[in-house]
């Protein structure tokens, strides 16, 4: 399994949506399926903005 699918899993686990991660590195919702279903690449910045907004969102969660 590579990083970017355990990061899909996380995503999915923890039902964060496309949209909400694509507002936050201010890119098309369908450039981020792309790039899960492995049809596309994104820039560096981007995949970095993505883990870290996944991330994020699960650490927010457990706080909660």
């Amino acid at each position: 399994m590579t990083t970017k699918d355990d990061y899909i899993v996380k995503r999915y686990l923890n039902k964060i949506k496309i949209k909400e991660i694509a507002k936050y590195i201010q890119c098309d919702p369908s450039l981020i399926s792309k790039y899960e279903h492995g049809k596309a690449n994104m820039d560096k910045q981007k995949i970095i903005k993505y883990k870290e907004y996944i991330d994020q969102k699960i650490r927010s969660c457990k706080d909660e």
